[in-house]
């Protein structure tokens, strides 16, 4: 019988001593992706696809190399600084996607309040069944919010259609300036004077995407405002009919997820061109600017680099907590930003998870 435990008991270990092994070796390809995805912002997309993907995946490399941190120090093992290291290393990368400032009282004072917000054409399409009521929500909201400028994506288009922008949400009716591009659905409305506007072509940009600029008076000077929308990965149909119906050990559902891939892989190249053009213009703006809206990629991404490069991001300076601005089936991402040129100041910064849209509004308050 003692022989029969003692046997027993060897299983066990042996049992253990693989686990262990496994855990380990699993922890180790986690740090080697974890290190990888710091060099995805400065790596063009079209030099490594890997990079890509992990880029995106950041926020759960961060989470699953804490998870391991906290289960090697639990269990006492010298392993613990593996993960330790890695966060380390990545520290600087933290706040693009965890908000350090906590939330204090509302700056009344500011003197401009701006608000972006892709509204996925609300009743214009038949994405979400309560349209109409989720346009009566949004326009609530809005008022509510009572932004001195706001940035809409995937508005209606074109002169003709912003009285139907004010038919859907009629708060838009005291904004007295705003543009009308013909060549995109990306909008500006403000409550002040508009001297300016325009339109910055982009690289293969389809009919909801592009990036429209304003200029704008703000007291005794005038700040460029930036509207993008660029290029979208355009599978969010495909996300949630995998989340709804995908079967792991479905041929089908993997062959779903290649295609899924394959796709975002090639709009990321197109998005990093239609940064690059968006970049330039900026360093050609005679004024300070800001730039807002939904750039179809997150902070780890080669498209945010190139935009941000000696900008000043809002959620960075500002925010609080968990990132994420979109609210469909993909689940953490940050892809609705608001940068501004380095004199601006960010006052307050939130992203506000309200379920009018398949993404969420984003409001920062600014001092010029």
């Amino acid at each position: 019988m003692n022989g029969y435990f003692c046997c027993e008991k060897q299983k066990l270990r042996f049992m253990g001593t693989i686990l262990r092994k496994l855990v380990r070796n699993l922890n180790l390809l986690l740090v080697i992706l974890t290190l990888l995805s710091y060099f995805a912002p400065k790596t063009p997309p079209d030099k490594s696809w890997l990079l890509i993907f992990l880029g995106l995946g950041y926020p759960w490399l961060l989470l699953a190399n804490f998870l391991c941190l906290v289960f090697w120090i639990f269990k006492w093992d010298r392993w613990a600084w593996l993960s330790g290291m890695t966060l380390l290393l990545g520290i600087g990368h933290i706040p693009s996607v965890i908000g350090m400032h906590p939330i204090g009282e509302t700056v009344t004072a500011a003197p401009c309040k701006v608000l972006t917000y892709n509204i996925n054409y609300l009743e214009l399409n038949n994405f979400r069944k309560s349209k109409a009521q989720a346009a009566v929500k949004m326009n609530h909201f809005i008022e509510t919010t009572a932004p001195d400028v706001i940035c809409l994506q995937e508005s209606a288009a074109g002169p003709r259609n912003w009285e139907k922008n004010c038919t859907t949400l009629p708060i838009l009716r005291n904004y007295p300036f705003y543009t009308l591009e013909l060549t995109n659905q990306v909008n500006i409305a403000s409550k002040k004077p508009i001297l300016a506007h325009g339109n910055v072509p982009l690289f293969k940009g389809n009919g909801s995407n592009g990036c429209t600029f304003a200029d704008i008076e703000m007291g005794n000077q005038t700040i460029r405002f930036y509207a993008l929308h660029l290029q979208s990965n355009k599978i969010s149909m495909m996300a949630d009919e995998v989340a709804k119906t995908g079967d792991v050990q479905n041929e089908k559902t993997w062959f779903e997820v290649e295609k899924m891939l394959r796709i975002v892989k090639k709009n990321t190249k197109i998005r990093a061109t239609q940064a690059r053009q968006v970049k330039d213009h900026i360093l050609k703006s005679p004024y300070p600017v800001v730039v807002l809206g939904d750039f179809n990629d997150n902070p780890m991404s080669h498209t945010y680099h190139i935009i941000a490069d000696k900008l000043k991001d809002g959620f960075r300076a500002k925010a609080f907590g968990r990132s994420t601005t979109y609210s469909g089936s993909i689940p953490g991402l940050k892809i609705d930003h608001i940068l501004t040129s380095p004199s601006i100041d960010f006052m307050s910064y939130e992203i506000v998870r309200v379920p009018y849209s398949d993404h969420y509004p984003t409001i920062a308050q600014l001092h010029f």
